[in-house]
This record gives structure tokens, C-alpha cells and sequence, in this order.
């Protein structure tokens, strides 16, 4: 039923981005190693490669602190066929419950290894003013602080086109 779900929706998904300091050519597939998965938050047993919709929601998703530790230099990916995707949507995602965040983060998550080209690079530049306010986590899990700001960056093309 999951396939059938998948083959239906992939036609319906419209661009799809991943950004990464890193050179590569098949995005895999993995179980996130973060601090939602680590607390039993986020799901553990789909291995998945997050994508998203627009480059903003890219740079939101990797969050503050691992922009800062690292390269502001990016390189946006997409796949280099959609035919041959399985993804599973923000909506699918966010209906069964499977990330705390999804709803403002807009992942989706390509669900096989997928054949991936580089469009672009780009510069982060500083965050703006702008954030959404997510959960820590799910309803009756939360730590003390049950929400963090996640901020919105300033950034733009330095190589390619988007």
C-alpha cells in the first residue's frame, strides 16, 4: 500500500532541493542522527534523505547551530530524474506524525537512493529577523522549554542557477 501511495505522489511533488557542504552524486537514504531522534521525538526506523521545496526551507532545517560551526557555503542539489523518485510527502509526514517540526520545515524525504546533480552553489549569509516557532517535541514530551526559534538566513547564488 506504502508503494502504491509513493508511485501516486511522486508524480504530484514538484522541485525538490538538498543543500550540502559535501560532493555528491546518490543521495542515501539514512536514520537522522539529531537531537529529535536521539529523544525518541522523531522517527527512527524510516532510513530517508530529507529534501525540501524551496532553498529557505533547506537552510531552516539545518538550523542555527550547524550553520554557524561550518562552511556558509552550500551546494544545491535536486534529482536528476523525478520519474524515478519515491518520496514521501510533508503532508504524509506530518499526518502520521513522524517529525515534530515537519508542518514549518516543509521536509519531504526521498525514500531510496536517488541519483542527485548539482544546480548551484550558495552563500549563507546571516540570519534574518524572520523565524517560525517549532516544538522541541511531541504534545507530553517536551522539555522545560517546549519551543525554540528556528531563524531564516539571508543568502544567495554564487555559482549555477536555481
Amino acid at each position: 500500500m506504502l508503494d502504491r501511495y509513493l508511485l501516486e505522489i511522486t508524480e504530484k511533488v514538484g522541485r525538490l532541493f538538498h543543500i550540502s557542504n559535501n560532493i555528491i552524486k546518490i543521495l542515501m537514504p539514512k536514520i537522522p542522527d539529531n537531537f529529535y531522534t536521539k529523544m525518541g521525538w522523531e522517527n527512527s526506523t524510516i532510513k530517508r534523505a530529507s529534501v525540501a521545496p524551496d532553498i529557505d526551507h533547506c537552510i531552516l532545517a539545518l538550523g542555527y547551530n550547524k550553520i554557524n560551526e561550518g562552511s556558509k557555503i552550500y551546494r544545491v542539489y535536486e534529482p536528476e530524474d523525478y520519474s524515478k523518485i519515491k518520496v514521501m510527502t510533508n503532508a504524509e509526514i506530518v499526518r502520521r506524525g513522524l517529525v515534530p517540526d515537519a508542518d514549518v520545515m516543509k521536509e519531504n524525504w526521498l525514500l531510496t537512493p536517488t541519483r542527485v546533480k548539482e544546480i548551484a552553489k550558495i552563500k549563507v549569509l546571516r540570519p534574518s529577523n524572520k523565524y517560525e516557532t517549532v516544538p522541541y517535541g511531541p504534545e507530553g514530551r517536551e522539555t522545560e522549554e517546549k519551543y525554540r526559534r528556528a531563524y531564516y538566513w539571508e543568502w544567495k547564488i554564487i555559482e549555477g542557477k536555481i
